[in-house]
């Protein structure tokens, strides 16, 4: 009987995913929560160059996956300029394309809808954790508003009264000042600058957290905040919606840095391991993993042509090539758990295999409110 039960139960499933990439109808309404893991500037090489490295696939690499691309309406009408980070953060939050160093604006220079601000309007608690300065392009693509993304001091404004409960960065000049620190205090939140007292917020409303999490050498990794977060935001019987980013893939590519790049590819792996260890025996939670863009125009497996070697600490010896330092119009991936959506239905390419990076919006957006 126990036998039958499985048999019964597998085919289920393979019917299930059958359903679901056919064009056929599915239900997420189970889901509670969403989180999104951004490797800034992760192309699939990247991804590759790590696990070579790690000496093992990726935890996410099992997962449900569809190419994404990322151009930008600069992009666009500016062929072959590639997106920035500003543009591409814009487009993942808003469902929006726009011009490079636009954040959170249209190509009207109009202020968008957030998928944070979805998730405010259901009730559910809301959070970005970066290992960036919160007033990096990917952080303040999901919370701020301006034209010009090196406007500190607007999208810090326009940050700390977004709503957002908690925000988390790597430690930043411009948000330690005294009348930094005073108007986030003014603006309701529990500030946080040591990692030792995180403890101290978590039955807050809002936190603001910034600390030593910049790079390969930081003292604070991204898994130990990475839990906090979550600990922080789960009170919330409504769900939550969490953006977390590992930033530095993007700034270690952009000086052509190996080392450095898989090792931040390695810490995002370990952050999506955390995240999936807490919602592995859930049903309500839904987990994307993707990039705003490449950089680096990576090539891994080059043979003995490649222009540059890294040794594994086992002594193995990984061959790889880089085509610039900075950002290149490739592909990059999604991958999903914890839910199901078709490819095809998505509104951009409408294809199988392709979809737009706005639409990553879209399928944020449905899951938010329960469509």
């Amino acid at each position: 009987m126990k036998k039958f039960f499985a048999f019964a139960l597998s085919l289920l499933m393979v019917i299930s995913s059958a359903f679901a990439f056919s064009g056929c109808s599915f239900s997420n309404k189970h889901v509670k929560n969403v989180i999104l893991i951004i490797g800034d500037g992760m192309g699939y090489e990247h991804i590759l160059g790590g696990e070579k490295c790690k000496g093992s696939a990726f935890v996410f690499r099992s997962w449900n996956t569809v190419n994404v691309n990322t151009d930008s309406v600069t992009s666009i009408k500016n062929p072959p300029t590639p997106t920035d980070s500003a543009a591409a953060a814009t487009a993942l939050a808003t469902g929006t394309l726009t011009y490079n160093g636009y954040v959170g604006k249209d190509d009207d220079a109009y202020d968008l809808k957030t998928i944070m601000d979805y998730a405010i309007e259901q009730g559910k608690s809301t959070g970005i954790v970066t290992t960036d300065s919160l007033l990096g392009a990917t952080p303040s693509g999901f919370s701020a508003h301006s034209i010009t993304r090196s406007n500190e001091g607007l999208l810090f404004d326009t940050q700390v009264v977004s709503g957002i409960n908690l925000l988390c960065g790597a430690t930043a000049d411009y948000c330690t000042k005294d009348e930094s620190r005073e108007q986030i205090l003014t603006n309701g939140y529990a500030y946080c600058d040591d990692f030792a007292q995180i403890d101290n917020t978590l039955d807050k409303e809002k936190a603001y957290w910034q600390l030593d999490m910049a790079g390969i050498s930081a003292t604070v990794k991204l898994p130990s905040v990475t839990t906090k977060a979550i600990d922080f935001l789960s009170r919330d019987s409504d769900g939550f919606v969490l953006m977390i980013e590992q930033a530095h893939v993007d700034k270690y590519a952009h000086s052509n840095n190996f080392n450095g790049m898989q090792l931040s590819a390695r810490d995002l792996d370990n952050t999506v391991e955390t995240v999936l260890s807490w919602a592995k025996n859930r049903n309500d939670t839904a987990i994307l993993v993707t990039a705003d863009h490449e950089t680096g125009g990576l090539l891994m497996n080059t043979g003995n042509s490649g222009s540059g070697l890294h040794v594994t600490d086992d002594n193995k010896i990984i061959r790889f090539r880089w085509s610039t330092t900075g950002h290149t119009n490739r592909d990059v991936s999604l991958f999903t758990y914890g839910f199901r959506f078709n490819p095809a239905s998505q509104p951009y390419y409408k294809s199988r295999n392709r979809i737009k990076n706005t639409d990553i919006f879209g399928i944020m957006k449905d899951l938010v409110l329960g469509n």
